[in-house]
C-alpha cells in the first residue's frame, strides 16, 4: 500500500515500479477506510477515492480523492506524539490543502489538487490544543501556502 503526497505526484509510475497492489492518490484519510472495507467485503475497488490499483496485468486508476472539505482527526493519539517531540520532531498540522496557482516549480497543485480547501479554524485549534496537552510545544504549519489564502476563502467556514 502507497500513498502520501510523493507517491500522489507519480500514482501509477510508482505503483507500477514498486510491485506493490494498491496506492491512494491524493487525501488518504477516507480512501484508506474505504478500501480496508472493501479487502473485507464485496472487493469493488471501483468505489474506493483515488485508489489505483493492479488489474490483470495492468493497472487502474479512480479519480484522486481530494474532498471539498478537509476534515482531520484533532485528538492525535494515533502516535506518540510525546515521543517524536523529545527525539527532535514538531507538532505539525494543517489548516488547507491544494492550490490554485500553477507555479512551474511546484508540486501541490499535482499532489495536493488545484483548489485550497480549508479546515475549520475550531478543528484545528482542537488538533493544536491536543498536541500542547501532550507536551508538544514546538509546532510546524504544514501547509505550503498557508500566506495565500484570498480574501473569500475563510469567510466560509463557519460554525
Amino acid at each position: 500500500m502507497l500513498g502520501g503526497v510523493g507517491y500522489s505526484m507519480f500514482a501509477s509510475r510508482l505503483l507500477s515500479e514498486t510491485g506493490a497492489e494498491f496506492g491512494i492518490h491524493g487525501d488518504g484519510e477516507t480512501g484508506l477506510v474505504q478500501l480496508v472495507r472493501e479487502l473485507e467485503g464485496s472487493r469493488r475497488f471501483d468505489r474506493v477515492e483515488g485508489l489505483v490499483w493492479r488489474t490483470g496485468g495492468g493497472l487502474h486508476a479512480n479519480a484522486p480523492a481530494w474532498p471539498r472539505r478537509v476534515s482531520l482527526a484533532t485528538r492525535r493519539d494515533a502516535v506518540d506524539n510525546a515521543a517524536y517531540f523529545r527525539l527532535g520532531g514538531q507538532g505539525g498540522f494543517e489548516t488547507r490543502r491544494g492550490c490554485p496557482r500553477r507555479c512551474l516549480y511546484c508540486a501541490d497543485p499535482a499532489a495536493k489538487g488545484g483548489a485550497s480547501r480549508l479546515r475549520d479554524p475550531v478543528e484545528i485549534a482542537d488538533e493544536i490544543e491536543a498536541l500542547l496537552a501532550q507536551g508538544v510545544n514546538v509546532l510546524h504549519t504544514c501547509d505550503a501556502e498557508f500566506n495565500i489564502p484570498g480574501p473569500t476563502l475563510w469567510p466560509c467556514v463557519r460554525r
